[in-house]
């Protein structure tokens, strides 16, 4: 199961309704709701956290992905991307770093990998 953004809570959800996917993967996640929904770790699949160093979103802000990673006990890894570009007006869309400038290649990358090895 893949979510970006709000997504992760909705795949939050469904592991918290029972889901047992052999995988999941949060892109530029709201980490604190979805730790919220789950209540804790027991029911996380291995799971690949792809977010952005420079994201300025309020929901998604880097020090809450590294927080949900040390909180899953061991069952999540970091991805870290650093694609550069303008800054835009609103840092909760895909022009900025919540939405890697558009640059979504090494996310892709990133997913397709761990999917791949899954």
């Amino acid at each position: 199961m893949v979510g970006m953004s709000k997504g992760t809570v909705d795949v939050a959800s469904a592991l918290a309704s029972g889901a047992r996917p052999t995988g999941a993967v949060f892109v530029s996640g709201i980490h604190s709701r979805v730790m919220a929904t789950l209540g804790s770790p027991g029911v996380l699949p291995a799971t690949l956290v792809v977010h952005h160093s420079q994201d300025v979103c309020r929901f998604t802000l880097p020090s809450d992905a590294s927080r949900f990673v040390a909180w899953s006990g061991g069952k999540a890894r970091m991805q870290w991307i650093n694609t550069t570009g303008e800054p835009s007006s609103n840092p909760c869309n895909a022009q900025g770093a919540h939405g890697f400038f558009r640059q979504d290649g090494p996310a892709v990358s990133a997913i397709i990998g761990f999917i791949k090895s899954h």
